[in-house]
């Protein structure tokens, strides 16, 4: 449980860390002058990328760590 809560909250403080670099690298960003693409490309877009990849790993070693604990608890 500590391990699921660590990972929560250091997906925040990665949220918030990247959030203010982005914010403050793409304001000025030559992306903000690309008609099509321009408007996509927003600090909120570019954190919740990134955060959801990284919450993708975490589910998957998660899970692998819940299937060795399940299986060794199913053996005892």
């Amino acid at each position: 449980i500590s391990l699921i809560i660590a990972s929560i909250i250091g997906v925040i403080a990665y949220r918030l860390a990247v959030f203010a670099a982005f914010a403050s690298v793409m304001k000025d960003s030559p992306t903000n002058k690309l008609e099509v693409v321009g408007t996509f490309i927003t600090p909120q877009f570019a954190t919740s990328v990134t955060a959801s990849c990284i919450n993708f790993v975490i589910i998957m070693i998660l899970n692998f760590l819940y299937e060795r604990v399940a299986i060794k608890i199913t053996d005892m």
